[in-house]
């Protein structure tokens, strides 16, 4: 069984509604993956596994917003290591960015967690990360061989979801106007992964504008 398999087990837990078993995470060493893929497909499976819990042992409730430091205080052990959700999302998938409302890089370069973390950013990652609220990409189960294929079809689906032509405008999804910095050309990204009819504006240079986001809890 694959380090991503592993995770995608407990995800499968999280989804049955059933407890999660954490300790098989003990075992994992994130030290010897051996690809950006492993990686992204591993931590991504942890990431939602554990949001999924926490919002089923209702910790996460109402909104995400009114949860305070919960993605900062909830902890995982791997191969012997904590790192927080806080951690797995902009530490290592996003190649230690900081967060939207930071300018503080979530790992230190002399942090040996740094050596887990996807060695080329891709801002495809944001829609296969699920934080609990509404408004967030579905939850999908990630494997190391179909991970490009998978981001692919993620990220499509999406926007096929959220954006949308309106009036002479396009509305994009709000997700990629609170990462910003990773998306500098948001035209372009969507213009590459929308459907055909909201490329079609894009390309003829109909103006953007932006959806809402949703924090409330999902169902």
């Amino acid at each position: 069984m694959t380090p991503a398999e592993a995770a995608a087990g407990l995800l499968a837990a999280a989804r049955a509604g059933e407890p999660i078993d954490e300790q098989r995470l003990m075992a994992v060493a994130p030290d010897l993956f051996a690809s950006d893929a492993a990686r992204g497909a591993f931590w991504t499976n942890v990431y939602n596994a554990v949001v999924l819990d926490r919002v089923r042992q209702g910790v996460l409730t109402s909104s995400v917003k009114r949860t305070p430091g919960f993605f900062a205080a909830t902890l995982v052990n791997v191969g012997g290591r904590p790192i927080s959700l806080h951690g797995i999302e902009h530490g290592l998938l996003r190649c230690n960015r900081p967060a939207p409302w930071s300018f503080w890089r979530p790992l230190r370069p002399s942090d040996p967690r740094v050596a887990w973390m996807l060695a080329v950013f891709d801002p495809r990652i944001h829609f296969a990360l699920n934080c609990g609220a509404r408004s967030c990409p579905p939850i999908a189960a990630y494997d190391e061989a179909r991970w490009h294929a998978q981001l692919d079809l993620a990220t499509a689906s999406y926007l096929a979801t959220e954006a949308r032509a309106e009036g002479e405008a396009v509305v994009l999804p709000a997700l990629m106007r609170l990462y910003a910095r990773d998306f500098p050309d948001p035209r372009a990204f969507a213009a590459q992964h929308a459907t055909t009819p909201v490329r079609a504006r894009l390309l003829a240079g109909a103006p953007v504008r932006w959806g809402t986001y949703d924090w409330t809890i999902g169902g």
